[in-house]
């Protein structure tokens, strides 16, 4: 697929994307404490140590079996500036993880592997990829996919891309289809220059540790009502709240 997006010009007005990290509050707890994202042991890509981001909202299902009042499990996404990442190893144009577990299956040749989809690490091909396949930001976040792409015959992996992303089965792909994925060599200190804020339980926000890493990035966060349980309810919280963000903003 890179083959393909190096064919493509990268597109000059469409405005980049901040970069989300999300995790459950279990997870936040050593990143309240380290002050940054530490690279972890992949188990899609063996042997490789990296973090993981996504590109313009935050999809990745976090615990989304569980419906606990548990609230270690709470989903909490940290959104960076994308210049914040120096040190990119690869970027996909969907969610590794799915495609490795077999979510994807349906849409790809039995011979097609994540290294016929892998970009090489340049943010550029995040907008490439926005433009080409779905032309604007704001379609791009809400999986809206255009429906006049072009593909040469023999772009098989670009013809199995577009099958995926228009696909209409929600319940067994999501949003992890569409998704960009990019992934970090090292780990990312957290600093005031790059984070540009935290979406956030509200009910964690009362912990001194909390309220003094906020106000050391000096970020205003984004809260959502825990509604006493941890349920898939929390995570379409997020998207709306994201929306509203990139919005003010004016990204979309």
């Amino acid at each position: 697929m890179e083959e393909f997006l190096n064919r493509i010009n990268t597109p000059s007005k469409l405005k980049r994307l901040p970069v989300f990290h999300s995790c459950d509050a279990f997870s936040f707890r050593s990143i309240l404490k380290d002050r940054e994202i530490n690279t972890q042991l992949c188990n899609v890509y063996k042997g490789e140590n990296l973090v993981y981001f996504f590109y313009g909202k935050p999809a990745y299902r976090v615990n989304d079996e569980y419906n606990t009042r548990l609230k270690s499990f709470y989903p909490i996404s940290l959104i960076l500036k994308e210049n914040a990442l120096e040190d990119v190893k690869r970027i996909m144009p969907f969610d590794s993880g799915a495609f490795h577990f077999g979510l994807f299956k349906d849409y790809l040749h039995p011979k097609m592997t994540l290294s016929d989809f892998e970009l090489n690490g340049s943010m550029d091909n995040t907008r490439k990829i926005v433009h080409y396949f779905f032309d604007t930001n704001k379609n791009y976040f809400l999986s809206n996919p255009k429906k006049d792409t072009k593909v040469d015959p023999l772009d098989f992996e670009v013809e199995s891309y577009l099958e995926l992303i228009n696909s209409k089965q929600i319940q067994k792909v999501d949003d992890r289809k569409s998704i960009i994925e990019i992934q970090n060599n090292s780990s990312v200190s957290l600093t005031a220059d790059n984070v540009l804020s935290i979406i956030i339980p509200d009910t964690l926000l009362v912990n001194p540790k909390v309220e003094s890493f906020i106000n050391e990035l000096n970020i205003e966060p984004i809260l959502y009502s825990d509604q006493g349980h941890y349920s898939i309810g929390n995570l379409e919280n997020f998207y709306s709240l994201t929306e509203e963000l990139l919005s003010e903003n004016k990204l979309l």
